[in-house]
């Protein structure tokens, strides 16, 4: 369960590396560190283990981690042991993506469609929403079967909804 403190907290330290690395390595790795954490890993579970102290963990991070991490992320890692704040883990990866995102002035588009769009489709979808909004965009597209037919594409706080789902729900509404 997130709260909002703990959200809010991932975000200052994810703009606080931001600020140290700017690095699209760092958005994969902190997103698959979040992953670990989230899924409720044994690596995940021996380090939130109140019986370990803070330097059996810090020696178990450095250990698995020092030839497979940036060195930013490891010593992220480690300050996160420290202060037990290891709760921020899973919300790291999107924080920095986001944080990464605002300083590259990329804006992401999530695209849902009832069945999967080819890369051409998604690269044309893509061209014309950077078109309109003047602006580098990062899309990700979603399958949603409860939308029958069409799209819906949400961007900068914006929903453009094509979809059979919608044209019903609208048609639905006239009728009562």
């Amino acid at each position: 369960m997130k709260s909002s403190s703990t959200l809010k907290i991932a975000k200052k330290y994810a703009e606080a590396l931001s600020l140290i690395k700017l690095d699209q390595g760092l958005v994969t790795e902190l997103d698959s560190l979040s992953e670990c954490f989230k899924s409720g890993s044994e690596l995940s579970k021996v380090l939130n283990n109140p019986g370990l102290k803070i330097e059996q963990r810090l020696k178990l991070v450095n250990n698995i981690f020092a030839d497979k991490l940036q060195t930013e992320t490891l010593l992220l890692l480690k300050l996160l042991i420290k202060r037990r704040r290891l709760a921020i883990v899973e919300y790291l990866g999107q924080a920095y993506k986001d944080a990464y995102n605002k300083a590259k002035g990329i804006t992401e588009a999530k695209i849902s469609s009832a069945s999967g769009l080819s890369n051409a489709e998604l690269d044309l979808i893509k061209s014309q929403l950077e078109r309109i909004f003047k602006q580098a965009i990062e899309v990700t597209s979603i399958e949603d079967a409860n939308l029958i037919a069409g799209q819906r594409i949400n961007v900068a706080g914006k929903v453009i909804d094509s979809s059979i789902q919608s044209k019903l729900k609208q048609l639905k509404q006239l009728l009562k």
